[in-house]
This record gives structure tokens, sequence and C-alpha cells, in this order.
């Protein structure tokens, strides 16, 4: 067992205006503190704050000997090291239970705690993060399809960089619905169009648009998927490199190395 705390990626009160701050900052000074299991594996993620003090002397009262407050979010892993449940907590209209479903490596489907379809995700041949298509269920207590014909469900087609970066989700008359910049390790700028004078999207936001399910805004967006074809945890801000989690404004994985080589991806 293991642990680690870390300023989250926007300190409470410097967030720009009209978004929402991650859900680690509730407080000036705040952090982050991780849990890692036995085999390197991270479990939990709880918020961590200071008292005040500097018991070490060095004048760190922010990350040094954090005390731990309220839990973001339970991680459960299947036998494969497949990350298989996603349970967030305390953390606002983000709270959800989301839970994976997997061929192979490729997560392709996604249902909550009720076991009804969320999204479903459709994965490419030619690599093991080359996402080609994204389907929503618009009334998950309805059905678990995500491909009826009717208004409520959608389907977006996915475009990629180089780097299996996705730069953009567009909907089936071939309009974008969103579009995406990344900093070299993967912190992303979703920009979205405010209205049918900006089709190509120039306005940004920290998050993708949330998705409308059984006539209420989701907790998910549209695409949580974007630095080289893995998805961003938003509540927590990290990217989920399956057996890892990259910190992609401090360039660096926060997880060590995997107990064995052989189950490192």
């Amino acid at each position: 067992m293991g642990s680690l705390s870390f300023a989250p990626d926007h300190a409470a009160g410097t967030h720009p205006a009209n978004s929402r701050p991650p859900a680690g900052a509730v407080a000036a000074g705040s952090c982050v503190s991780l849990q890692d299991d036995a085999w390197n594996r991270m479990v939990a993620v709880e918020r961590a704050y200071s008292d005040g003090s500097d018991e070490d002397g060095d004048g760190d009262t922010v990350t040094a000997d954090p005390e731990i407050g309220s839990q973001i979010a339970i991680i459960k892993y299947d036998g494969l090291a497949r990350r298989i449940v996603k349970d967030v907590d305390n953390s606002g209209d983000w709270d959800n239970e989301y839970h994976y479903y997997y061929s192979g490596r490729q997560m392709i489907e996604t249902r909550n705690g009720s076991s009804q379809t969320l999204t479903q995700h459709l994965w490419g041949l030619m690599y093991v993060d080359e996402l080609l298509q994204i389907a929503i269920n618009g009334d998950p207590a309805a059905d678990n399809d995500c491909l009826e014909t009717g208004a409520s469900d959608v389907s977006y087609y996915v475009l990629q960089g180089a780097n299996y970066n996705v730069l953009a989700i567009v909907e089936s008359d071939g309009d974008l619905a969103e579009r995406y910049e990344y900093t070299p390790y993967g912190q992303r700028t979703v920009f979205r169009s405010p209205g049918s004078d900006d089709a190509l999207c120039h306005a940004p936001a920290l998050e993708s648009q949330r998705v409308t399910a059984d006539s209420a805004t989701a907790a998910y967006g549209l695409c949580d998927i974007g630095h080289q074809g893995l998805m961003h945890d938003k509540e927590f801000g990290l990217i989920n490199n399956r057996r890892r989690y990259l910190h992609p404004r401090l360039g660096r994985f926060l997880d060590p190395k995997p107990a064995s080589s052989e189950q490192f991806f």
C-alpha cells in the first residue's frame, strides 16, 4: 500500500469564470491524496488539506503531512488489471458510478451502478487506441441499446491525429460537435460552438459537453477520451493510462511501475 498527495490542476478560486473547478479544489491550499494497493494500482482518491501547521519546518503547509478529507473516487480492477469500476462521490453533479466492459484492452461499453448502458465505443483494428465512433444512450432507463433509431440516442464519429489524440468529434451529418487541443503531456482544452455562427467551435471549456440522458444533465461528457486515445478522469485531473495514471500538467506518471512488467500496458 502507498499514497501520494499533489495539488490539483486549479487551486480553488483561480479557475476560469463560469467554469467548474476540479473536484479536489475545495479550499485554498487543498490537494488530492492517491492510495495504491499492493500491486501499485491506484484504488482510492481522497481530498487532502493542510491544517496550517508546518510540522517539518520547510515552509510547506500544503502538501506536507496533509490531513485526509472526503473520498472522491474508489477504483476497482479485474484479474487482468483492467479498470472495471470508478465510483465518484462527494463531487457534486459529477457523482456517478461507472462500470467498464472490455474486448481485450479496448473499453467498449460504460454502464452505471444500475447496469444501465450509458455509452458504447467502436475501436479500429490498426491500434489499441484507435477510436472510431462513440454512441450515447439518451434514455438509459428505457433500454440498453445506444443505437436505437430516434432522437434520444446519438452517435459521433471520432477524428484522431498521428499520436491517436482525439482531435474532434463530428455528428452523422458532418457537423463539428467539439474539437480538442492538448499540451505535450495531454492537458486538454475543449472547444465548443456557442451557436450556429461558430461552426468551427472556438469557445473554450474545461470539460466535454455534458450528455443529456433521461431528460436530465448527466455527469459524463460527449467524449471523455482524449490524449492518445486514453480516458480523462476530470473528477481528479488525471489521465488513465491503463495500469498507470498520468498527470498532464506535471508531465509524469503518479504511480510506480506496475509490479510485473508483463502487466504493463
